[in-house]
């Protein structure tokens, strides 16, 4: 399949779109639509375009269309020599799923990773999606780091959990 599409820095008036990706995958049942859910993506857009350490990707296909988006952060570590780039999502709209527009949005970050001086990327893969599944990350040259962790601390917990 052949798509048109170029890949840009988001901006605010993306918000809208981002959430349409989200919420067609369907993985993120939060999001479902309603002014609180795309409230909450509108303020995260705008805390990532404030903060120079952030950079925020869209693919877009013709006016205003999105296609797919990656979320990055800059880490500064004191153990390595340059900072780190934290690859916290990459999503893209499942009708434009095997386009080249992931490729695309993860060679960008790439880019900007290497603009920004940084030693490596790092990224945590669901081992149950299609991306993990299909070697998405592995094809591309990332190697999966078998002897880490992921830890998880949910700072809000609902009243009664404890």
């Amino acid at each position: 399949m052949t798509v048109n599409y170029r890949v840009r820095p988001a901006q605010l008036s993306d918000a809208e779109q981002l959430c349409q990706i989200l919420e067609a995958l369907g993985w993120f049942p939060h999001l479902d639509g309603s002014s609180l859910s795309r409230d909450g993506i509108t303020r995260q857009v705008a805390g990532c375009l404030a903060d120079p350490s952030h950079c925020l990707l869209v693919a877009q296909q013709g006016p205003g269309h999105l296609l797919g988006y990656v979320s990055l952060h800059r880490n500064p570590s004191l153990f390595l020599t340059s900072p780190e780039i934290y690859l916290a999502e990459l999503f893209v709209h499942p009708e434009a799923r095997g386009s080249g527009v992931g490729t695309s949005l993860l060679e960008e970050a790439e880019r900007w990773a290497q603009r920004e001086g940084c030693s490596r990327m790092m990224l945590i893969n669901n081992r149950l999606r299609q991306s993990y599944l299909n070697g998405f990350y592995a094809k591309r040259g990332w190697r999966e780091r078998e002897d880490m962790a992921n830890f998880v601390l949910p700072l809000h917990r609902p009243a009664g959990s404890d």
